[in-house]
């Protein structure tokens, strides 16, 4: 009976509680719909109603400021473009809002639309300013955007003067960079060798104590790291270089647009590139000239501007020259680095199959499709008669990237070779391979042949060393034969590997204020060789590298059924020094 009555009192206690939770849920519910609701419906009986437009709806006043706006609401900007640049989105003339995907954007902080519309960061970036940055160790946007830190300190997830409390060999040890001493060659063995000046790099430029040494971990696949360690690096170093005032101009100050149309050119303002750009010593008609010691090369840069040593794998041979990353002095991009190979042996600007390589190995331990390396042969551009690869950060893609191309053959080691169609500049695209180093060696073959047959080109590595350009080109040849208009050559604008690209780097304001699509597309078309010429470089490069054709599959060249077999690699022609 006792437990009876026991499981009545707790029904009676359950019941009770329910009926006080649920009329407290209804008081509350009445209490919030008796407020007056500022959108009701106020119109007379029999009048026409107007259902208000849900972008005044939004601005509506109940008494505690504008209602707030749904974040996933159209504006329908595409409809009426004047929506984004009203008063109620806009902060004035220099509002940074745009139209993408029917909403309103601020291509300055919105992460899916970075810099542009569509243009995503990658995970752990931040938008700011229009561009994707790590604010876990970005010196101007360190932890949160704008957030600069102070000469000499270093951002260390997003945290200021960490170096000074843990000591400058943790911090390393924190950024997962691999610091070890750097093989000292025998030319820094002169005990008479400056410690400083303007021409450090040929005695002691790769000192142990001070150059920090990187070599590639995974020769074969790429990083798996949201920031690799050589990204960790590069862009330290670089922002440190910054810090210091060694740049001859701030690039992040320089003006970047992309140009409306179907191709997406990207065009910088770039004034204090022209100005202060070291110019060309040498004669722009051959491809292959000698190293001039007596000129300006590598080996005279300030210590300073050397950044760290970087090596495609261990262990190092004491008795071969280092290869070093710089910085660009006159840089057109963010992180804008050189990459000098065995910089010692005083190389002139010429393709080799080791360089290649190691510049294809830069770009896969980078793993960051925003990050290209770039080459300029000698009558394509380049000012520096000193084997050197160029490389920058750009979070958008580039309008060669997004070309298309038709396939002409694929080799026996897996690389398929393809040719760029609806592009301005004609020239081959090289990807795939069974390895990192086959597709180097054939893109180093056809660059050999180039240059052995006095043909100028320019080399672009993209999307992580996974798609290799090769690009020759006539400008030069065209400029001194008087084939250029005016109107061109008035614009200053040498059309180097960037260029080509559809990274439009332009000197003067006029230029950039009135750069249209059909501009940048005339530029690079003058540079470009004729379909007739690029068939017979194809034919040229084919001979050169041995190969043979068998029949399979349609060539997109001249409609025949081509498979290659290339059995020898291309002999690179000496060059005296």
């Amino acid at each position: 009976m006792a437990q009876f009555m026991k499981l009545l009192v707790t029904i009676a206690l359950t019941m009770a509680i329910t009926v006080a939770i649920i009329t407290t849920r209804t008081n509350t519910t009445t209490t919030t719909f008796a407020l007056e609701d500022p959108l009701k419906d106020h119109t007379p009986p029999g009048a026409v109603k107007v259902r208000p437009s849900r972008f005044l709806a939004e601005k509506v006043d109940n008494g505690q400021g504008p209602k707030a706006r749904n974040p996933n609401a159209a504006d329908h900007c595409n409809k009426d473009p004047e929506i984004c640049s009203s008063s109620y989105y806009s902060t004035g003339a220099n509002s940074t809002l745009a139209c993408c995907n029917n909403k309103c954007m601020d291509l300055s902080t919105d992460d899916k639309n970075c810099g542009a519309c569509k243009n995503k960061c990658k995970f752990g970036q931040t938008c700011c300013r229009g561009q994707c940055v790590y604010v876990a160790y970005d010196k101007r946007h360190c932890g949160e955007c704008n957030h600069r830190c102070e000469l000499g300190e270093l951002c260390v997830y997003g945290l200021f003067n960490l170096e000074r409390a843990i000591g400058f060999f943790l911090l390393r040890m924190l950024l997962k960079i691999k610091r070890v001493p750097a093989v000292v060659s025998n030319h820094q063995k002169d005990e008479t060798a400056e410690e400083e000046g303007e021409e450090c790099g040929r005695k002691c430029c790769i000192n142990g104590e001070r150059l920090p040494l990187y070599t590639c971990k995974h020769l074969e696949k790429p990083a798996e790291e949201n920031v690799t360690f050589l990204e960790s690096l590069l862009l330290g170093e670089w922002e440190d270089r910054f810090q210091r005032g060694l740049f001859r101009y701030d690039v992040t100050a320089c003006e970047t647009k992309v140009i409306p149309g179907k191709y997406g050119f990207i065009a910088q303002l770039n004034e204090g590139r022209h100005l202060q750009k070291r110019p060309t010593e040498f004669r722009v008609d051959q491809v292959l000239q000698p190293f001039d010691v007596n000129k300006f090369n590598f080996t005279k840069v300030s210590q300073e501007e050397l950044l760290f040593q970087f090596e495609a794998g261990m262990p190092l041979d004491v008795d071969n020259s280092p290869s070093v990353v710089a910085i660009n002095v006159s840089p057109i991009e963010y992180g804008h680095v050189l990459l000098i190979p065995r910089i010692l042996d005083c190389l002139p600007q010429r393709i080799d199959h080791k360089s290649l390589l190691l510049a294809l190995h830069m770009a896969v331990e980078a793993a960051n499709p925003y990050f290209r390396v770039g080459y300029n042969s000698l009558g394509a551009f380049a000012t520096i008669n000193h084997l050197h690869f160029q490389a920058y950060y750009l979070a958008m893609p580039f309008p060669i990237e997004k070309a298309h191309s038709l396939k002409i053959t694929t080799t026996n080691d897996g690389v398929r070779i393809s040719k760029l169609t609806s592009y301005p500049v004609r020239g081959l695209l090289f990807e795939g391979g069974n390895s990192i180093k086959e597709l180097s060696d054939v893109v180093s073959n056809a660059s050999v042949c180039l240059q052995n047959n006095n043909i100028s080109f320019n080399i672009l590595i993209s999307d992580s060393g996974k798609r290799i350009f090769l690009l020759p080109q006539c400008y030069a040849e065209k400029q001194a034969l008087g084939g250029v208009s005016s109107e061109l050559l008035d614009t200053q604008v040498n059309p180097a590997v960037w260029e080509m690209s559809g990274h439009m780097v332009l000197k003067r304001k006029e230029d950039y204020e009135r750069a249209t699509e059909e501009k940048a597309w005339s530029l690079l078309a003058e540079v470009s060789l004729s379909e007739e010429r690029l068939k017979e470089v194809i034919t040229m490069i084919f001979e050169a590298t041995g190969c043979n054709g068998e029949e399979e599959e349609q060539s997109s060249i001249d409609g025949s059924f081509v498979r290659v077999q290339c059995f020898h690699s291309v002999k690179e022609e000496a060059v005296s020094n």
